[in-house]
């Protein structure tokens, strides 16, 4: 005989698991459904799922509107197996139920293994003899393009290796480096443009990348100035200038 589960009430890390996973079952239906079963939400037609997925795709992950192969994947397993786990989660979360332990272990393994695997990218700053914890996204960072200029594996390519399991020798640092934002100043739902963009790559170390994001919100983040130089300080004044030069002008 196992002892009986304390009360919901007193488990209040249970409740917050709770919310969270009936959050997840409403994702899957909404968001991982639609990819997953090739419906297209490029454009609004008037129906709440495809114009929900349009509305979060076109701003923040122009990928998800269009999505490649291995993605699908993803969603489907979303969509169709862990949506069926997450139903029979929520109430043995709220009921106490200790056989959901297995399955819980089982689905941990697998977004640990399958999905966390394809989608996540860590980004980490070192400091001296400090590792700081910067963002967990599911892609690399704009912050991290800094590593295509300033060392012999990018960002991407790190991503790509460990997506793929291939080895990842020491990393060679070429020069000091430093990256700087290029932000809207105003929201538009036109396709930009840029202005600048010869002026700031007339700066000698200078190299300019821009996102091709195809509207605009004040501050957004629509490009990076990457810059090397002898110093870490001065190739910080090198991309401060050079992001300074380029205006993004809103469609």
């Amino acid at each position: 005989m196992h002892p009986e589960n304390l009360p919901l009430r007193q488990r209040p890390i249970d409740i917050v698991f709770a919310v969270f996973f009936t959050l997840f079952i409403v994702t899957s239906c909404i968001a991982d459904m639609l990819p997953t079963v090739g419906i297209d939400f490029s454009q609004p037609n008037g129906t709440f799922l495809v114009d929900s997925n349009y509305w979060y795709a076109h701003d923040a992950d122009p990928l998800f509107m269009h999505p490649p192969v291995w993605m699908r994947i993803v969603t489907g397993l979303s969509a169709f197996v862990y949506l069926a786990f997450y139903l029979v989660l929520v109430p043995s979360l709220i009921r106490g139920w200790n056989r959901i332990q297995l399955p819980a272990v089982i689905y941990a393994t697998m977004i640990a293994g399958i999905t966390g695997i394809i989608v996540f990218g860590v980004e980490f700053f070192v400091s001296k003899d400090r590792v700081i914890f910067s963002e967990l996204s599911p892609r690399p960072h704009d912050t991290g393009m800094v590593t295509m200029i300033g060392q012999d594996l990018s960002e991407f390519d790190l991503h790509v290796r460990a997506i793929l399991g291939l080895p990842i020798p020491a990393i060679r640092y070429e020069k000091a480096s430093a990256s700087a934002v290029i932000l809207a100043t105003r929201e538009s739902a036109n396709a930009p443009t840029y202005a600048g963009v010869d002026q700031a790559l007339a700066i000698p170390g200078v190299n300019i990348r821009v996102f091709g994001k195809p509207t605009t919100r004040k501050y957004r983040r629509m490009g990076v100035a990457l810059a090397v130089a002898p110093t870490a300080k001065a190739a910080r004044a090198r991309a401060t200038k050079a992001a300074g030069m380029v205006k993004v002008v809103e469609g």
